[in-house]
């Protein structure tokens, strides 16, 4: 490689969290989710090395069905996504199941799709996003007339992690709405159903769990080893399947009071070894975490100091100075001997979430994944 900054994958964590959520949930089915290139680990690897993990992949575009099915990707997908009329043609192609909410898209699918082809539909009850709601049932129906056996799921989205064990919160209310609209739309009983993502999947017994309801489950960001965003303890063990790191390139020797990077934001309160780190915001490290951020180098923290570029940072190494060399490991998340990094202490960092901070990984940074056993496999 000569860009030597990588994203390490551990893939057997990858299915451990799977696995683990699973089992903590109760769940009988698994949708894992896999949009935007798998949180930023990679779509078709991510896919071929869970398959036998899940029952189905939930992505954003029919380009992303394209790739997983040109790999060999067998699992049925859904398509949590509008559908414009010449969409139709290649939900087909791909074998894939799309998640309808709103008229436009089901006119569209019902036109023209094959008339043996299934498709969930998707409940707006309080997320106003996407979604038919209560006060659409009767119009619904009329829409449907015909086609109620080709409906094979029904499905809403849970808008707050921090809800789940709360009788009267919001989770509860959109519980409640979408039984109204399973009521309110009789000829669509003893479908699946599919509500919830990865935060009560990894709570021991939310008030508001039901057999019913997790049949099925959608886990996203916990498993890819990251706290969702929910106030509660979290009881399920999760495993970071993510590393970034990438290497010193040289060294400045600077002397007090001279400043590091565009528009002097950090000065040399001593004198100073400054190292450059072979990464920037064009790799997916943002800018709004220069001066804030620390990265592990022989083992120790160090912080980043003046303003990250778009090719490079830059890393003040006094206090490892006799530690360091060129080519050197810097990891940015991750682990480097007892030290550990966390994506969501760099998310709370930039004032955002892991889900952030993991999509914005770039594509010019090499993916590697690895297995416990020790073996690697080939980059991108």
């Amino acid at each position: 490689m000569h860009r030597r900054t990588t994203a390490i994958i551990n893939l057997s964590n990858l299915r451990a969290n799977l696995s683990e959520i699973k089992k903590h949930s109760h769940s009988e089915k698994v949708c894992f989710m896999i949009k935007a290139n798998a949180y930023g680990h990679g779509l078709v690897q991510v896919a071929k090395a869970c398959e036998s993990e899940v029952d189905s992949f939930g992505i954003i575009s029919l380009e992303e069905a394209s790739q997983l099915r040109a790999a060999g990707v067998k699992t049925p997908l859904w398509l949590f996504s509008n559908l414009w009329e010449e969409s139709i043609a290649d939900l087909e192609t791909y074998s894939v199941t799309p998640i309808i909410g709103d008229f436009t898209s089901l006119e569209h699918f019902l036109r023209h799709s094959s008339k043996d082809k299934k498709f969930h539909l998707k409940f707006n009850t309080g997320m106003n996003r996407f979604g038919f709601r209560l006060d659409q049932a009767n119009q619904l129906t009329a829409k449907l007339s015909g086609n109620e056996e080709r409906v094979e799921g029904l499905a809403t989205h849970m808008l707050d992690g921090n809800a789940y064990r709360e009788v009267n919160g919001a989770c509860s209310r959109q519980l409640k709405e979408f039984k109204d609209l399973i009521r309110a739309l009789p000829s669509l009983s003893n479908k699946q159903l599919h509500i919830y993502k990865s935060a009560p999947a990894l709570l021991n017994d939310p008030p508001i769990h039901t057999d019913e309801f997790f049949k099925w489950i959608r886990p996203g960001i916990a498993s890819y080893g990251c706290r969702p965003e929910t106030s509660f303890p979290v009881t399920c063990e999760l495993k970071p399947v993510m590393q970034l790191e990438s290497c010193l390139l040289s060294f400045q020797e600077i002397k007090a009071g001279e400043s590091v990077s565009y528009s002097s934001t950090w000065a040399a309160e001593r004198d100073s070894l400054i190292g450059v780190v072979q990464i920037g915001y064009a790799d997916g490290l943002k800018r709004c975490l220069s001066n804030k951020i620390s990265f592990l180098v022989a083992g120790e923290r160090v912080p980043q100091v003046g303003n990250i570029c778009m090719d490079y940072c830059m890393v003040d190494l006094t206090k490892v100075r006799d530690q360091v060399k060129v080519g050197q490991q810097v990891v940015i998340f991750g682990q480097q001997a007892d030290k550990i990094i966390s994506v969501e202490e760099v998310a709370g960092l930039a004032s955002t979430i892991p889900y952030e901070i993991l999509t914005s990984i770039a594509s010019r940074v090499n993916r590697q994944y690895r297995e416990d056993e020790g073996r690697e496999e080939p980059t991108r």
